[in-house]
């Protein structure tokens, strides 16, 4: 799993695992980093959780390298078990590897900026 040197105590470093909180959709609207001693396992990490936030049936998945980093908006794929990154247009499309992909390929030139929806196309900065 993924593990994050958060704090040293005294030099002894502490270490910690992400937790995502899910809304009814999967997507995430909370990450709490928990400290290994109340994480050992995943199903520790949620109820420490859900103890500390007085929420007994709060979804709580852990982020780890597994599942991917998790970050507000993230969806989260309950078939995969994996997050991925919100939609960035309303154009492009979710691929299997769960990653965005536009619906023109971006060019493989240095002076390519932004996507524009508008015109479905990549705009070239000037120079």
């Amino acid at each position: 799993g993924q593990w994050l040197c958060c704090c040293s105590l005294q030099g002894r470093s502490i270490m910690a695992k992400d937790f995502a909180k899910l809304n009814s959709s999967n997507i995430v609207i909370d990450v709490q980093v928990v400290d290994d001693d109340n994480s050992a396992t995943e199903a520790q990490g949620v109820d420490f959780l859900r103890t500390l936030l007085n929420d007994p049936t709060a979804v709580w998945k852990l982020s780890d390298d597994s599942t991917g980093s998790a970050g507000i908006d993230y969806n989260y794929d309950t078939v995969t078990k994996v997050f991925y990154e919100p939609q960035p247009y309303p154009s492009w499309t979710l691929q299997a590897d769960k990653h965005w992909e536009p619906p023109v390929p971006k060019p493989g030139l240095d002076n390519i900026s932004n996507w524009n929806e508008d015109t479905q196309s990549w705009d070239i900065e000037s120079a």
